[in-house]
C-alpha cells in the first residue's frame, strides 16, 4: 500500500513539475510578445523606419520610456508620397 502511495505522490509531483513548465512557457511567450508590439504594428503598417523601431524596441524596450516611443514611433505618420504628374 505504501509503494502505491510513493508513486501516486511522484507522479502527481511529475505532473505539477510539466503544467507549471508549460505554463511558465505560455507566460514567457505572452510577455515577449507583448515586448515587440511595436516592432510588430511597424511591420504592418509597412513603416519606412521599421528597423530603426526594431532597434530601439529590442535595446531599450526594457525601460518603459523606451517601448511607449518605440510605440509612438511606430503609430506615428508615414511621410506624404509625392506622385509624379504626367504631361498631358
Amino acid at each position: 500500500m505504501h509503494v502505491f502511495r510513493v508513486y501516486a505522490s511522484r507522479t502527481k509531483h511529475i505532473r505539477n513539475c510539466v503544467v507549471d513548465t508549460a505554463l511558465l512557457c505560455v507566460i514567457l511567450l505572452a510577455a515577449v510578445a507583448v515586448y515587440f508590439i511595436p516592432s510588430f504594428v511597424a511591420r504592418m503598417r509597412h513603416h519606412h523606419n521599421e528597423n530603426a523601431i526594431v532597434i530601439i524596441n529590442f535595446f531599450l524596450g526594457w525601460t518603459f520610456i523606451g517601448w511607449v516611443v518605440a510605440l509612438a514611433w511606430a503609430f506615428s505618420s508615414q511621410p506624404a508620397q509625392s506622385v509624379e504628374k504626367t504631361p498631358t
